[in-house]
């Protein structure tokens, strides 16, 4: 599941401060497991970070993908 999250109202916005957890996201998950990996980053072409990984088979499956 790739998306983009809602910026929200700008003075919540400014309150607050930047986006803490990126403005882009994916997450991949195993049915049996649930969420196993999930990144996030700021802007396009950024290096995204790892918010969870969980090892497991579908490591596997998506290599062979």
């Amino acid at each position: 599941m790739f998306y983009v999250k809602a910026t929200g109202p700008l003075e919540l916005r400014e309150r607050s401060g930047p986006l803490g957890w990126g403005l882009y996201g994916m997450e991949l998950w195993d049915r049996g497991i649930g969420k196993v990996l999930n990144l996030d980053w700021q802007t396009v072409g950024a290096v995204p970070r790892i918010v969870t990984f969980k090892r497991g088979e579908w490591e596997q499956w998506l290599l062979m993908s």
